[in-house]
């Protein structure tokens, strides 16, 4: 038996992953699928300590990395060159696509939401996801939580990829000393 809370996070997991199944995508699918619905679930467990699920907090987790399956569909080369950067350089696809391209992933994946009409919060933190303490994070009215969401999506993603749950090109955290995050 699952409760109604669980039933309604499969089925927005399943719709997201609908909208964009259509897209012609080359990357390891599965893993990426997995990683954004570990993302989700850890990003909602983090926040959950520090304040009331509003239900933000999956969507957001779930949707981080949504750029980088718009890179790939209509960016293919460059999408090759970012992941082919970024296992080269052993770093994350996030400094490869500044490097290459000027633009990342998580500034695309908040352009997308943003054009979805998802809430603010949502998009912003997915924009910083991967510098929840840049000064432009910011929240009109709540600097109690301007940064908090897009920490939790932050660590949620620096553990998934702990977990193995990542595409290939994923930035190897092996060698990374916890207490050096800014996190």
């Amino acid at each position: 038996k699952i409760g109604i809370g669980a039933m309604r996070k499969s089925a927005v997991a399943v719709g997201v992953i609908d909208q964009v199944s259509h897209l012609r995508v080359t990357m390891e699918w599965d893993m990426f699928r997995l990683h954004s619905i570990l993302a989700a679930r850890l990003t909602e467990r983090l926040a959950s300590a520090y304040r009331p699920i509003s239900g933000k907090e999956y969507l957001a987790g779930l949707l981080h990395d949504v750029g980088k399956l718009f890179l790939e569909h209509y960016f293919p080369r460059e999408f090759e060159s970012v992941m082919q950067r970024a296992m080269e350089r052993s770093c994350g696809m996030f400094e490869a696509e500044k490097q290459l391209l000027g633009i990342t992933h998580a500034e695309i994946s908040a352009f997308l939401c943003e054009r979805w009409g998802l809430d603010q919060e949502v998009s912003r933190s997915i924009r910083f996801h991967h510098e929840p303490d840049s000064p432009f994070n910011k929240q009109a009215g709540d600097p109690e939580n301007q940064h908090l969401l897009a920490t939790c999506i932050c660590v949620a993603d620096i553990l998934a990829n702990l977990c193995k749950a990542n595409i290939q090109g994923a930035k190897d955290m092996s060698g990374i000393e916890f207490e050096s995050l800014p996190e």
